[in-house]
């Protein structure tokens, strides 16, 4: 039986977030793409609200450690009413009720998931997450200092520059002489 767009879509998500659990000491990044707020998603979210987009984006990279997955514990889903303590400061009916609001919409259009168990995942923060290893951050950055260092160096050791246009000026007054 041919399997369909949707399943080997399903098989490539699932093969993603199995390569990222297995990555550890990683830094991770998101990194949006140029058309990010044009995506019909990004243009649903934020006919809600910047403040939306802003729950969004924060719920984003509080599920950046776990590749998209968002719990409270390993026994506590998070819910409506627990994601607005944790995310917001002043936290009051209308909060919670915004933050209810925005999750069941999301859910509902596909941009959220809502596992058996409760965790939330949000589909596209495997595929927009870049990750780099601690020793490769260590060796960028050895780049850098080097990089840096090499500059300061040329900058005090450069030869003198050749400047033609004295010459032409020592011509011209020669010439001016004779």
């Amino acid at each position: 039986m041919p399997t369909s767009n949707a399943d080997s879509w399903a098989a490539s998500k699932r093969k993603a977030r199995e390569e990222l659990e297995a990555n550890e000491n990683n830094y991770y990044f998101l990194k949006l793409p140029a058309d990010y707020f044009n995506r019909p998603y990004s243009k649903l979210i934020l006919k809600s609200g910047d403040a939306a987009f802003t729950l969004y984006l924060r719920l984003m990279v509080e599920s950046i450690p776990t590749k998209g997955k968002l719990r409270f514990s390993s026994k506590t889903p998070y819910s409506a009413r627990l994601l607005a303590r944790v995310l917001y400061s002043n936290v009051t009916e209308e909060t919670e009720k915004f933050v209810d609001d925005c999750l069941t919409e999301w859910i509902e259009f596909g941009i959220i998931e809502r596992y058996d168990d409760g965790t939330l995942f949000i589909e596209e923060v495997p595929e927009l997450l870049i990750s780099q290893s601690a020793n490769a951050k260590r060796v960028q950055e050895q780049r850098k200092v080097k990089k840096d260092s090499n500059k300061m160096y040329a900058e005090k050791d450069d030869p003198p520059v050749y400047d033609e246009s004295l010459e032409d000026d020592e011509e011209n007054q020669q010439s001016t002489k004779k």
